[in-house]
């Protein structure tokens, strides 16, 4: 393959990843709702309001409005 056909074939792969929906969606998200993300994982996926509040520092009401605002974007 010459350097020219390698480049033409990156950058169609480039395009393709960001058309791709996981990579919509995770740029579409708060860095509060990237934390969120990487916390709920680390529990194994399931957490309490509250302990959730205490990680980042807000109210429960904080974390109940970027629960709805993800479920919004289609994480819920």
């Amino acid at each position: 393959m010459d350097i020219e056909k390698l480049a033409d074939e990156m950058l169609q792969r480039m395009e393709a990843m960001f058309r791709n929906r996981p990579h919509k969606m995770i740029s579409e998200l708060s860095k509060g709702e990237i934390f969120l993300l990487g916390y709920l994982l680390s529990c194994g996926g399931v957490a309490r309001s509250s302990a959730l509040s205490e990680a980042l520092g807000t109210s429960t009401a904080r974390i109940a409005a970027a629960g709805e605002r993800m479920g919004g974007k289609g994480w819920g």
